[in-house]
């Protein structure tokens, strides 16, 4: 705006308004002056609009670019694509290259049958039969880490831990990292001969042809600093593309000429030599990776190695144009150090903001001509009183042009205000009064100054009532977001206004519920604008997956503040490539997955999960919702939305957070290179798939059970612990050779057979044989089944049977007692005993235990098992004894053999009472012989037992007891008569009848006991029986108590 055209455009209004009422419009007509000082103030307001911004931002002495993002925030970017991940590698203290290539697979891969809509992970069929078809998952990487020289083994595996942190920091929606390897050196020996030219340095050369041939094999990307990158020619937008380093800025074309050598051809080595100053030819060559076996053409370090120059056996020949030779041995040469990275110098420093003082306004007043009497010399003192009003009434004419203007520049100086996001300024109207200059004697028309801004303010306020500075302050943040190409839709306040007559009218004012929506949206904006750089930059990031619970990622906070959230609307992003096949799906007989969504489900795709209620409930929030998140998807991701109800948002939140945990937790361990646990990974994993819809999953068929073979008591129910078990899944027990499974053998009802996350027990039949079973899981669906055999079978052995019946082929101890298998037996002294068993096990042995007569333990001989009834013996017995039942076999031979005692019930051991009688075949004489002193007759018995009492009975002979001339027989036993005794008894023998011997002894009532009673010893035994003065007939009683008093 110029001043003529100003003036111009001022006549050409003034002619058209008063037509002919005004026609004397020359410079000297007081009008044309008014609007000619006017005109010249206007100049003057669009000369400060023009002002740089910076300057206008710096009012008053302000940070022009506290409100402004700088460049290294704003134009750089998290990852995006592979280059960008190896700058981001590079970065890291200790890598010298690094390399991300795309994962194509190993071992295993996954193939689709396309007609029995399943997902199977096998081993590579290369090529595989038809129908199926190979699918390769996208979106997965390899990275591969060359460290620097100096690191050991352990600190390439502690790099390579944080590598892995710091990818899945920068994570992109929907991509992952399958492996990453710190390789391995592999050195390389090189043998070359060098044809030079003449040369002053020659040690010079030889270092050069080392050194260029150690950065050929194993070539390190350098770092550049931004005054370098500044001084090629680039731009701002160009120097800081891609993401922000730490240590400087890598150029696209050293990390082309940083590729990765697999295989080290000879002729780059040769073209490498050929380029140093003073080469003419490189006559020979050779390379080698032990010194036995050379290569002259090329040589292979290997999939997971990386080549390093191996100095100290490397050998170069320097020959000269006369024939002679230098020997320039590597390591003779010191290794030239680690060229120094450059450091990030700091973000760019923008030219400064000058303070121009935008707010202050001179009037008008001060520069119209003095004839008018209304500047700073005003009329003088002879001025008649009608002058004095008429210059009054000019300056209060014209003070509305100047508060006008002046107030103009008070929006103009409160650009920073207006455009700002950091702060909870909400007003749009800015006001200012004219400065009260004595000289023009302003408060003569407008009041007291103080007055005078306060009504000001009350006027400016008046326009800010209701809704319209929150519109204005919309309107504002509108203007920046569009400046970013972003739009943040007010689709919330309108649903909050619906929703505040339907409902706040009850409750409350509706319209304070519409200008609390505006507020909240107007704080998203302001929110999404001083985080625009996270919020751009990490618009395609993922969350980081070594921590589920930490900070959300940078396309969840997108979508949050792009739909003006609250802090309890929540929403859950599953990206399909974390559900993918892991170790130990290949061990499924079973398909991964059958009905899947698509027959990639894994790559490039993930699904948002809300819960139905609330704003989600509301059919246009839906729509709005779906927009968004196609507009905000990155464009080669395909997104699915799904909505559930309450109680399917808690099932699927509950699932989701425990499969983000285990998978965090096993991703931990894998960058700690430790032992990882996949099956509680893969199990959450199903059922996140199952809970989304995305295909139904069979149950996992390498869960645990009890161990391979398990030993139950007989008739005693196997019990099998399935560990942990899968949430949802039905388990049930079979015999192995059942393949048609019709005779589930679990007992209990069927919520017992229900997996629930944890250990789940299973009862099955009492065994009473050798059994092997197997467990059929199966998950429901709604219309169809899924089942799986889980591979671990158990073999159940039967323990021992110690209940079966016993007992002792013998009589009764007493037969007054019931005859029972515990009942004591009574037995004669050294006869066989034998014990029969009602029962038997097969491969079990048997034997019997008692006490012998030395008091020790003893085992009869094993008797094996036949399923049937067998017997025991002992094949002498002489005491009274408690004879044990003991069963053995051997389970496992590295445990050796097992046994146990036969029990009654209640768990004790089973004894079986034998009674035996006194040895009554023990030698018994008289001594002194049969003719006995009269005054003192003692008996002696060989050999008596020390569980035996012994007493003597005697009986006075007649006549009639005597037998002449018999013949010996049971019924007597004859006496040899003393040589002293010859004279008087014609015969040497005398035969008596014998005395009854009933058992048990009863006392015949001619016989009385003579002596003491007295216990046997185990040795001889002598029994005094006093005197006895007539012929005798003696009997010797033995008595034994067996297990009762009495008996």
């Amino acid at each position: 705006m110029d001043f003529t055209s100003l003036r111009r455009k001022g006549i050409s209004a003034l002619e058209r308004m008063t037509g002919e009422q005004w026609t004397d419009l020359n410079v000297h007509d007081p009008g044309i002056t008014i609007l000619e000082q006017l005109c010249y103030a206007l100049t003057d307001l669009a000369y400060r609009t023009e002002y740089q911004i910076p300057d206008l931002l710096a009012d008053g002495g302000a940070d022009p670019y506290s409100s402004l993002h700088p460049p290294a925030e704003i134009l750089t970017s998290r990852p995006v694509t592979p280059d960008d991940l190896r700058r981001l590698v590079l970065d890291i203290e200790g890598v010298k290259n690094a390399w991300i290539e795309t994962f194509e697979g190993d071992e295993f891969a996954l193939y689709h049958h396309p007609y029995k809509r399943e997902l199977r992970f096998y081993p590579r069929l290369p090529p595989p039969p038809s129908p199926l078809q190979e699918i390769p998952l996208k979106g997965l990487y390899r990275v591969l880490i060359d460290a620097e020289d100096t690191l050991e083994r352990a600190e390439r595996l502690a790099l390579a831990g944080r590598v892995a942190r710091r990818l899945h920091e920068n994570r992109s929606l929907c991509e992952d990292f399958e492996q990453i390897v710190a390789l391995e050196p592999q050195l390389v020996r090189v043998e070359a001969t060098v044809e030079i030219g003449p040369l002053d340095d020659i040690d010079r050369l030889g270092r050069a042809i080392v050194d260029v041939l150690a950065e050929t094999i194993s070539p390190h990307v350098p770092f550049t600093s931004l005054d370098e990158m500044l001084k090629s020619g680039r731009s701002l937008d160009e120097i800081f593309d891609g993401p922000r380093l730490a240590r400087g800025f890598i150029e696209n074309e050293a990390l082309d000429r940083a590729t990765r050598r697999v295989v080290i051809h000879a002729s780059d080595l040769v073209r490498a030599i050929k380029n140093i100053e003073g080469v003419r030819a490189v006559s020979r060559i050779r390379m080698s990776k032990d010194g036995v076996t050379w290569q002259g053409w090329s040589l292979e370090t290997g999939r997971d190695n990386v080549g390093k120059l191996d100095r100290i056996n490397s050998k170069i020949t320097l020959r000269r144009e006369d024939g002679k030779k230098v020997v320039v041995r590597a390591a003779n040469i010191q290794e030239e150090p680690a060229p120094t990275r450059a450091q990030y110098s700091g973000t760019v420093e923008p030219p400064p903001g000058r303070d121009r003082n935008v707010l202050k306004y001179t009037p008008v007043e001060k520069h119209f001509p003095a004839l008018y009497g209304i500047g700073e010399l005003g009329l003088p003192i002879s001025a008649p009183p009608d002058r004095r009003a008429k210059a009054k009434q000019l300056k209060a004419y014209l003070m509305f042009f100047d508060q006008l203007m002046a107030d103009y520049l008070a929006q103009l100086g409160h650009m920073r205000d207006l455009f700002a996001y950091d702060g909870e300024e909400t007003r749009t109207y800015f006001t200012q009064a004219i400065s009260d200059d004595p000289g023009l004697d302003l408060s003569a028309v407008r009041g007291p100054l103080k007055e005078h801004e306060e009504f000001l303010q009350k006027l400016a306020a008046s326009h800010e009532a209701g809704d319209l500075p929150l519109e204005r302050k919309h309107r504002f943040l509108n203007h920046l977001l569009a400046r970013f190409s972003e739009v943040l839709d007010d689709l919330g306040v309108s649903q909050t206004e619906a929703r505040g007559h339907a409902a706040d009218s009850q409750r409350g004012d509706p319209a304070e519920t519409l200008a609390r929506a505006k507020r909240m949206l107007a704080q998203g904006k302001q929110a999404f604008l001083r985080d625009y750089p996270n919020l751009s930059g990490a618009r395609g990031t993922a969350f980081n997956s070594l921590e589920p619970g930490g900070a959300l990622s940078g396309f969840a906070r997108r979508l949050r503040l792009k739909l003006g959230l609250t802090e309890g609307e929540t929403f859950l992003i599953v990206e399909h490539i974390l559900l993918r096949p892991i170790k130990g799906d290949d061990a499924q007989d079973v398909p991964l997955v059958s009905e899947p969504l698509r027959g990639d489900p894994y790559s490039l795709q993930l699904t948002i999960v809300f819960p139905a209620e609330g704003r989600f409930a509301d059919a246009e929030f839906k729509k709005r919702v779906e927009q968004v998140l196609r507009a905000e998807t990155p464009a080669h991701l395909s997104p699915y939305v799904r909505w559930m109800s309450a109680a399917d948002w808690e099932t699927f939140k509950e699932a989701y957070d425990a499969w983000a945990q285990k998978l965090g937790a096993n991703l931990i361990k894998k960058v700690n290179f430790s032992d990882a646990e996949h099956l509680p990974v893969r199990d959450a994993r199903d059922r996140v798939i199952d809970l989304l819809g995305l295909g139904e999953t069979y149950p996992l068929e390498d869960v645990e059970v009890t161990g391979r073979e398990l030993t139950v008591d007989f008739e005693t129910p196997a019990t099998f612990e399935i560990s942990p078990s899968q949430k949802g899944v039905f388990y049930e027990l079979f015999d192995l050779n059942d393949n048609a499974f019709e005779h589930p053998l679990s007992q209990g009802a069927p919520e017992d057979k229900l997996g629930n996350g944890a250990t789940l027990v299973l009862t099955g039949p009492a065994i009473t044989e050798e059994r092997t079973f197997q467990v059929r899981a199966t998950k429901r669906f709604s219309e169809n089944d899924r089942s799986a055999v889980l591979s671990r079978t158990v073999f159940v052995q039967v323990g021992f049977d110690t209940s079966i019946g016993a007992y002792i082929d013998a009589p009764l101890l007493n037969e007054g007692l019931p005859k029972t298998d515990l009942a004591p037996r009574l037995v004669d002294y050294g006869s066989a005993v034998t014990v029969r068993l009602a029962d038997s096990q097969k491969k079990a042995d048997y034997q019997l235990v008692y006490t012998g007569p030395d008091g020790l333990f003893v085992r009869t001989p094993m008797v094996p098992g036949t399923g049937e009834a067998i017997a025991l013996s002992i094949p002498m017995i002489e005491e009274d004894t408690e004879i044990r039942i003991l069963v053995s076999r051997i389970f496992d031979p590295a445990v050796g053999r097992e046994d146990d005692f036969f029990k009654v019930e209640g768990g004790a051991e089973r004894r079986l009472p034998l009674a035996v009688r006194a040895r009554p075949d023990l030698d018994v004489s008289i001594v002194g012989g049969a003719l006995a002193d009269p005054s003192g007759v003692s008996v002696r018995i060989t050999g008596s037992q020390a569980s035996v009492v012994y007493s003597a009975y005697v009986r006075t002979l007649g006549d009639d007891d005597f037998v002449i001339n018999s013949a010996p027989g049971p019924d007597v036993f004859e006496i040899d008569v003393p040589a002293a005794l010859a004279l008087e008894i014609p015969m040497h023998k005398v035969w008596v009848k014998r005395p009854p011997q009933p058992l048990p002894f009863d006392e015949p009532g001619e016989y009385a006991q003579k002596g003491e009673m007295k216990p046997g010893s185990g040795g001889d035994l002598t029994l005094s029986l006093g005197p006895i003065l007539e012929d005798s007939a003696l009997v010797v009683r033995a008595h034994k108590d067996h297990f009762a008093p009495g008996s």
